[in-house]
């Protein structure tokens, strides 16, 4: 009777253990998600000497605090400045948190331009070990030089960029993480910096100007976060009732003037006399200002740039696309797709999108503008008529750098998002290019099968599993041949 009890006592014990188990690694996995929520961001600013004359009002300082502070509460972002090699000034921190913020931007004081040298492997070397351990689904580096790879010697400096293009790009990748470049000023090598951002999964920028650094900075925050943003019109905008937080990045016609905001009702506010309530970082060259619950109606701008300005929101009403281009070949059909989404659903009521108009601007390497009417008829790279999903086709006609303005308008609302891509000319491979492309497209694979795991959802499986071939070793193994010696005692 004894030995039966046991048997029994035994599977009940194992019930509960898994059921703990599952408790707790339930619980790690709900946690684990939070945490891959969010992106991981790593900053590396070039501190050569070189960027005295390229950037002589440290204008790059400002413009990385922008987009530090436009990061989220799941965002985290790391600071590092490299010359002869690279030096981290903070590691990955909160970027949210008010004390997060504050050792952020300490860390960006500390942003010189004393080095000798360019080293570029050294600083992408950096950024790919603050990032390999993070949980997070979307890590990013972001690499900002004035030069070209350049350590003090030449074949070095080869030896270098082929282990950069051959490996450390393709382990970044199969890590999951995508490399943004920023080539500032025309001494920068722009072709080695272009090919890491293809290499690397993210964005080129060609820089424009000292002055413009915070709008290059913007562009890479908008691939990064696909924010909502309220397009600006003759110095004014439109706000709408479902716009709960506003954030204006705003440049300014000359170095040391200050932006005056007139909200609806006419009353002006400026960096040195504002809301309390308002959130204002003034630059020498722009400013940017946050507000929440933002009055509905028109709003208005003086003393500002006329261009580069932006409103970025968030909102219950928002506009979606699933363009994620970063470099596309010169010919290729571009499909441009957008949507309409309240409280993150698809809005597909027909008498909201028959007033709703969806237009896209493409802005050519010369300036150029060419508009793609967006269209939910089932033609013209739509898939299926009247399903909410607007789409066009645009081919790029020649290589260089493009902007794509998505915009959705109504009588009571605007939306707009922008998207910097790069188009370039396919080249004939040579034997070691397939090797470099080759190793990236597996590191792409890699990457896509690593997102798609939920590795809390394999534990579980892993203990269950476990469990019950426990379960059936002592119940039915065990079990069955205590049976056997009571049937045979009885005999």
């Amino acid at each position: 009777m004894m030995n039966s009890d046991r048997v029994s006592a035994i599977p009940r014990c194992l019930v509960i253990s898994a059921l703990l188990v599952l408790a707790v690694f339930g619980g790690i996995s709900r946690a684990a998600e939070t945490d891959t929520q969010g992106i991981d961001a790593v900053i590396l600013l070039d501190c050569s000497g070189s960027m005295k004359k390229t950037d002589p009002m440290m204008y790059r300082k400002p413009a990385a605090r922008m987009f530090i502070s436009l990061l989220g509460e799941d965002d985290r972002a790391a600071v590092v400045g490299f010359s002869d090699t690279a030096e981290v000034f903070s590691g990955l921190t909160p970027a949210a948190d008010e004390a997060g913020r504050q050792r952020l931007v300490k860390a960006l004081e500390r942003i010189q331009s004393t080095g000798a040298h360019t080293n570029l492997y050294e600083a992408l070397s950096k950024g790919y070990d603050l990032l390999k351990p993070s949980p997070k689904k979307k890590k990013m580096i972001i690499l900002m030089s004035d030069g070209r790879m350049d350590v003090g010697d030449r074949a070095r400096d080869s030896a270098l960029i082929s282990a950069m293009k051959t490996t450390l790009i393709s382990e970044a990748r199969g890590a999951g993480i995508k490399i943004y470049t920023m080539a500032f000023s025309d001494e920068a090598d722009r072709d080695l910096l272009r090919d890491v951002a293809r290499l690397g999964g993210g964005l080129f920028i060609s820089g424009r100007s000292d002055r413009n650094l915070h709008l290059d900075f913007a562009s890479i925050f908008e691939r990064a976060k696909s924010p909502d943003s309220l397009p600006i019109e003759n110095d004014s905008f439109i706000v709408d009732d479902s716009v709960r937080e506003m954030t204006l990045l705003l440049t300014k016609k000359t170095a040391g003037t200050s932006i005056s905001v007139f909200d609806p009702s006419g009353r002006a506010q400026t960096a040195r006399n504002h809301d309390p309530r308002v959130q204002w970082f003034d630059s020498p060259v722009f400013e940017m200002v946050t507000l929440m619950n933002p009055e509905r109606g028109k709003w208005s701008l003086k003393y500002n740039a006329g261009e580069g300005n932006k409103v970025y929101i968030v909102a219950n009403l928002r506009l979606a696309s699933s363009f994620d281009r970063f470099f596309v070949p010169e010919g290729e059909n571009i499909k441009i797709e957008a949507w309409l989404e309240r409280e993150k659903d698809q809005l597909n009521v027909r008498e909201i999108l028959d007033q709703v108009g969806m237009t896209a601007t493409i802005v050519m390497p010369g300036g150029r503008r060419v508009e793609v009417k967006l269209a939910d008829g089932g033609t013209g790279g739509d898939d299926a008529p009247g399903d909410g999903i607007y789409a066009g086709l645009f081919r790029p006609p020649a290589e260089g750098d493009y902007r794509l303005l998505i915009r959705a308008g109504a009588k009571t609302f605007t939306r707009e998002k922008e998207y910097r891509f790069s188009v370039f000319e396919p080249a004939v491979a040579s034997p070691s290019d397939s090797a470099v492309s080759g190793s990236a497209s597996t590191a792409t694979t890699v990457e896509e099968q690593e997102e798609s795991v939920n590795w809390g959802m394999v534990i579980m499986k892993f203990v269950a599993i476990n469990l019950f071939c426990a379960l059936l070793y002592y119940g039915g193994g065990k079990g069955l041949s205590y049976l056997r010696i009571k049937t045979r005692g009885k005999s």
